[in-house]
């Protein structure tokens, strides 16, 4: 045990982490791209070691990997990396052996050898022949742009292992899911397809670092964005003035800086994207207010409101404006001209076409995005004739909505206007399940809140905080109140709408501060969660973990009372959401929760308020409940399976803890184990004694009044102690921030929001009780929870 403690400690202190069970040779390297790290290789987790030591094996010597002449850059990368591992293995002196583009067959001087073959139909014989008598269709279509095929085939008594694509891209990832599952027993003999589920798949934007392009090909990337821009000379052909007093050498050399950086991604085949708002004068040296002052006194009324600090909008109808974006594009891409996608993003940073003139009162708002989208590929492609378009959806569903009104109703909420006026040169819509929500994204827990599966090409980018919902990439939800890993929900709700063509991107959460790792939509969550938590944690505290997490999704589920919600949470309140407490809840303070730092909220403002507060009104069928529907909401709250997940977590993850008693995140998660049985307990005593309260209400009949009144009191006097429980095991969490200092809007959300308002609610109930029903719950309540001794 201690031996096993030390070796993690060496590990993380070296920033890696040891493979344990699986077969490496050396410890599984990680990459520093979130808090806690990712594995450079996920795929490999796909297997548990026994599965890794028990597949069949194709060779146990390889003579060489063969390539076409002057083979591009990813495939060379694939090859490299291919041969290093099996060299270290000691399955051979493997070389890497260049072979004539335009012949067929295998060179003579491997006749009868043992090689790998890396190659792409369309551009080398020898892959097309080899792909015909495999009877394999190599195709774009076929392979979803980028997917491979590995299989084994026998020729001229040359043993060949044989990795294709329809794109370099992908004939390197084959030679990587070669190189990660090839251990000491030899090279695995793999004869299968693999085939993305997404066409475009990248890294999530709000990191604000680039991910390590040799990282992409191991984790099935195929974009990469250029983050951090600098403040390039745009529009100073035009407008000198914007650039005034910049350093041009500084500037010369952040270009150099990023060029070099989309040569790195280039050898890997990443296709390089940026993300502009011409709009707007983000990357003028002048600056955003500076520089619309000077554009509204060049160009007077080219503002699309009076200047002031965010009076960055320019007037669509203004006919400088459109020079303005045609400059600032030509100009962006003149100095990124190997940029193979832009994403227009065309609102947000001050470019919201927002106006009220009277000729921007005749234009709606959504042929106005159309009209100057065009123009911005139009112009980018004056530069390069092959590059391809996304569009953000993020906020612009939300103006089609607020300006043009009931041509955004449905759940596309007018991105199908959109698509409709640009689809013929639009690859996707960029949508960003996040909060704050826009109208685009609301909730997977509804099926209709969401502009999945209607027909839109959609890239989405999963980032979660509290607001969002639930965390996608971590065990827990975003703000750690409760257990909820619910990436297999996700999974399913994706794969049932994921259209041809369609995309996601990856993420995580910064504010969770409990991730796991991040996630890929082509890995098996329960498979790789459960290998990834052997790997973090060793095999038997890791197996603890995730049979803690395992199914914990069905409490998040069952937390959710409104379908419409944007919170991992929701929960009936007695009176009507909006309304002041019906008692005094000040005291709430000397037990730690509602202290107002930034001086945004109070515990009395927290009653008024819909964003991120987890309150909800009970429906009618709850409070006029009847002999029928009494059933129905018992049912819905007993929450047996849950309650019962949520017991086995805290178990399981008490023994994690207990096997490796050191680890700060295992700390961590013992007690969110616990805070998540404690508050399942009291929302299920709560809401029954709701549905309780709410019967002896609609009953005449003064024996059964009386009886569904104290069951009502039996289950709220349970409540106390189960709130103190939650509280007094979630505040040392965000008290102790050691494992990630800057989570302050983690702990904002608990203390602040989260756990003040469900102490609140119950409170409010249990006061609510004590009035209708002259009961006297709420001081052995207050002493439960610490607020009188």
């Amino acid at each position: 045990m201690k031996k096993t403690i030390m070796l993690l400690a060496l590990f993380l202190a070296f920033g890696v982490f040891s493979a344990f069970a699986f077969e490496y040779g050396e410890p599984m390297v990680v990459v520093d791209t979130n808090m806690l790290k990712s594995p450079l290789k996920p795929f490999v987790l796909r297997f548990t070691e026994e599965e890794l030591m028990s597949q069949p094996i194709w060779n146990t010597q390889v003579d060489a990997i063969l390539v076409p002449e002057n083979a591009p850059s990813p495939i060379m990368a694939g090859a490299e990396e291919l041969r290093d591992t099996i060299r270290g293995y000691h399955l051979g002196e493997v070389e890497i052996i260049s072979a004539s583009v335009n012949g067929k067959i295998l060179p003579k001087h491997l006749i009868g050898k043992n090689c790998i073959v890396l190659g792409v139909p369309q551009d080398f014989k020898l892959a097309a022949s080899l792909a015909k008598q495999a009877k394999l269709d190599v195709t774009i279509d076929t392979y979803n742009e980028d997917g491979f095929h590995i299989t084994p085939i026998s020729q001229d008594g040359a043993q060949l292992l044989f990795v294709t694509s329809p794109v370099p891209r992908g004939v390197m990832y084959g030679a990587f899911e070669i190189e990660e599952r090839t251990t000491h027993r030899g090279v695995p003999r793999i004869d299968q397809a693999f085939m993305p589920r997404a066409r475009y798949r990248g890294w999530h934007m709000y990191q604000w670092k680039s991910m390590p392009p040799e990282t992409c090909g191991h984790w099935r990337l195929n974009i990469a964005d250029l983050s951090g821009a600098p403040r390039v000379l745009l529009n100073c052909p035009d407008y000198p003035e914007l650039s005034a007093g910049m350093d041009v050498k500084a500037n010369e050399e952040a270009i150099a800086w990023h060029r070099a950086q989309m040569q790195k991604n280039a050898k890997y085949g990443i296709i390089q994207r940026i993300s502009i708002n011409p709009l707007t004068m983000q990357f003028t040296y002048a600056g955003m207010y500076e520089g619309a002052k000077i554009m509204e006194k060049k160009f007077p009324g080219i503002l699309a409101r009076p200047l002031d600090e965010n009076s960055h909008t320019f007037c669509p109808s203004h006919p400088e404006t459109k020079r303005f974006v045609a400059n600032s594009v030509r100009e962006f891409m003149g100095f990124f001209p190997e940029t193979q996608m832009v994403v227009f993003q065309m609102q947000d940073e001050g470019g919201e076409m927002q106006c009220h003139c009277g000729k921007c009162e005749q234009w709606p708002y959504y042929k106005r995005f159309i009209e100057y989208t065009n123009l911005a590929m139009d112009t980018a492609r004056e530069i390069n004739p092959n590059v391809r378009f996304m569009i953000y959806g993020m906020g612009a569903c939300n103006l089609i909505k607020l300006i043009d009104g009931k041509v955004a109703d449905g759940p596309c909420v007018g991105l199908d206007l959109l698509y409709d006026g640009l689809k013929d040169r639009l690859e996707m819509i960029q949508l960003m399940a996040t909060s704050p929500p826009g109208f685009d994204v609301q909730s997977w827990f509804s099926p209709d809140s969401t502009a999945m599966g209607h027909g839109l090409p959609l890239y989405y980018m999963f980032k979660w905080f509290e607001a969002g919902g639930p965390a996608i990439a971590s065990p827990i939800s975003s703000s750690m109140s409760h257990l909820g890993w619910q990436l297999p929900v996700y999974l399913e709700k994706i794969n049932k709408y994921l259209l041809p063509g369609m995309s996601t991107v990856g993420g995580d959460s910064l504010v969770t501060g409990v991730d796991v790792a991040l996630w890929h939509e082509d890995l098996d969550p329960a498979v790789y969660m459960r290998n990834w938590c052997r790997v973090k944690y060793g095999e038997v505290a890791g197996n603890y973990v995730f049979n803690a997490i395992d199914e914990t999704y069905k409490i998040t589920n069952a937390f959710n009372v409104n379908p419409t919600t944007n919170n991992s949470i929701t929960m009936y309140r007695w009176t009507k959401p909006g309304q002041p407490w019906s008692a005094d809840m000040n005291g709430l303070t000397a037990i730690g929760l509602g202290h107002d730092e930034f001086k945004q909220t109070t515990i009395d403002s927290i009653a008024k308020q819909g964003f991120m507060i987890p309150d909800t009104t009970q429906p009618k069928d709850l409070q006029e409940i009847t002999d029928v529907s009494f059933a129905k909401w018992v049912d819905r709250f007993d929450m047996l399976e849950e309650r019962a997940i949520a017991a086995r977590a805290e178990k399981e993850m008490g023994l994690a803890f207990t096997e490796l008693p050191d680890n700060i995140e295992l700390r961590q998660l013992n007690e969110l184990a616990k805070a998540t049985r404690a508050l399942t307990d009291c929302y299920s005593d709560y809401h029954l004694a709701m549905v309780y309260a709410n019967t002896a209400r609609c009953t005449l009949d003064g024996e059964a009044k009386a009886r569904n009144a104290s069951l009502a009191h039996a289950h709220l006097e349970k409540v106390g102690a189960n709130l103190n429980s939650y509280v007094a095991n979630m505040l040392p969490i965000t008290a102790d921030m050691t494992p990630n200092p800057d989570l302050g809007r983690m702990k904002r959300d608990v203390e602040m929001f989260y756990l003040t308002a469900i102490a609140c609610m119950v409170r409010e109930g249990v006061y609510l009780f004590d009035q209708e029903f002259s009961g006297n719950l709420l001081p052995a309540f207050d002493q439960a929870i610490g607020l009188v001794k």
